[in-house]
């Protein structure tokens, strides 16, 4: 019982203490001490441009590629490895609202709403180069927007109608507000 007895003092001690383990001496018959597996090397770290605020928005693209943050002044970033392999890439994309990405050939379709009502689709490289493909002017203002699949995009206009544009930015289908109340838009599926 005395071996028992110093065993428990021994890890009350450590605990107040802080000690991450109980030295061996302390252990009772513990025996030689196995050798301690190497810890796994960690990755580098990746200097990427961080946020200069706090995220206060993300999207993930449908497949799980990629993933966009925008921070409290609107500036956003490209995450194009969700593992840490690959750092985020800054993005020329200001005073973004509201944001949706799909994967695209040479890169992705990044749409946004801006400050202004403004929604923009632009074609945007891994490394954070845009290229901006359509505008739709705030006439109404837009509030959000959703890019598909295959490069069209849904733009909900604070007048509750939904658009439907085409890749290039030509309208191509309307949703009237009659009696919809669209409060937010969520991707199905």
């Amino acid at each position: 019982m005395t071996g028992r007895a110093t065993c428990v003092g021994a890890l009350v001690a450590c605990a107040a203490c802080g000690a991450a383990k109980v030295p061996a001496a302390h252990v009772p018959d513990a025996g030689p001490t196995p050798a301690a597996a190497a810890p796994a090397p960690r990755p580098p770290r990746l200097a990427g441009v961080p946020h200069t605020q706090a995220i206060r928005g993300a999207t993930l693209a449908p497949d799980g590629r990629a993933a966009l943050t925008v921070d409290g002044r609107g500036s956003v970033r490209l995450w194009t490895a969700l593992d840490g392999t690959a750092a985020p890439a800054a993005v020329a994309l200001r005073e973004v609202q509201d944001l949706s990405i799909v994967a695209a050939p040479g890169g992705f379709a990044v749409g946004t709403v801006d400050a202004t009502g403004t929604a923009r689709l632009s074609r945007v490289s891994p490394d954070g180069a845009v290229a901006e493909v359509a505008v739709v002017p705030p006439f109404p203002p837009a509030e959000a927007i959703e890019v598909l699949p295959d490069g069209r995009f849904v733009v909900l206009g604070t007048d509750r109608r939904l658009d439907l544009y085409d890749a290039t930015g030509h309208r191509t289908a309307a949703l009237e507000r009659a009696a919809f109340h669209a409060t937010r838009m969520v991707r199905a599926g």
